[in-house]
């Protein structure tokens, strides 16, 4: 099975000069904890909730003026659609990620892949488990 068997289809991104107050704002808007950043439809990183509390709020920073730039994780991990979601699976538990940008042969964004979409679509719930527990772990 490959990626784009059990991916979200289509993902909402922000712009690196975004703000990051608007940026938590299209996540509130939306339900999601993260969001690809890219310019010019090529992805240059990805803000999450995390990154926003950790290197936002707690840094004290005035989330109307910082820029996305300033605090999204850069060249983040990625996958390609045509990729084997057991090879992807091992990625995310390897890297303690629990949601991966997932880009076409052509290096455009076309979707991401979350721990969610495996327990919706997935192959099975032993990989499932392994990848909720390492995800889990970096956060304990």
């Amino acid at each position: 099975m490959q990626v784009k068997d059990i991916m979200h289809k289509g993902a909402d991104c922000v712009a690196p000069d975004c703000s990051v107050q608007a940026a938590a704002r299209k996540m509130k808007r939306h339900n999601i904890g993260a969001l690809p950043v890219c310019d010019k439809s090529m992805l240059t990183g990805v803000i999450t909730d995390r990154d926003i509390v950790v290197r936002g709020v707690s840094e004290g920073r005035d989330l109307a003026k910082t820029k996305v730039s300033e605090i999204m994780t850069a060249k983040p991990a990625c996958c390609r659609q045509d990729a084997d979601i057991q090879t992807v699976a091992r990625l995310m538990e390897e890297m303690k990620i629990r949601r991966i940008p997932v880009l076409n042969r052509n290096e455009k964004l076309v979707g991401m892949l979350s721990v969610d979409d495996f327990t919706r679509r997935g192959p099975g719930q032993d990989l499932l488990a392994e990848i909720l527990e390492s995800a889990a772990a970096r956060h304990v």
